[in-house]
């Protein structure tokens, strides 16, 4: 095989090259700490393990944790964006004078809460 299409073989796959340094140093970690440990849970007792596959869970579960906080916070921001959008483009509309349906107001009415042209006496 040629160098150039070696290089972009792995420019191809450099995620996956990427996972396998990651999950390759995990376990040169988790190899390395074999010190034992004990882990005690409240109400759900405790666990003997090696200290590698204890800080790796732990560095694991920690990920999981931020990943779902985020994905909250982002969600949550989208949801505000969303909701200030449609309130700027409902003020627009009425600067404009556009007319712009209300659900809350009863039809015959004006914006200003007098009513429409039928009341005010004019005919068509």
């Amino acid at each position: 095989m040629k160098l150039p299409q070696m290089i972009r073989n792995l420019w191809i796959f450099r995620r996956l090259v990427a996972l396998a340094v990651i999950f390759g140093l995990a376990l040169f970690f988790v190899t390395s700490n074999r010190e034992p440990v004990r882990v005690t849970f409240p109400l759900l007792g405790s666990i003997d393990s090696k200290s590698g596959w204890v800080m790796l869970i732990s560095a694991a579960l920690g990920a999981a944790a931020s990943w779902l906080v985020l994905t909250f916070r982002f969600a949550w921001r989208e949801a505000r964006a969303e909701k200030q959008r449609a309130a700027e483009a409902t003020s627009e509309a009425r600067s404009a004078g556009h007319a712009v349906h209300d659900v809350r107001k009863e039809p015959g009415t004006t914006e200003s809460g007098g009513a429409g042209k039928e009341a005010a006496g004019e005919d068509r």
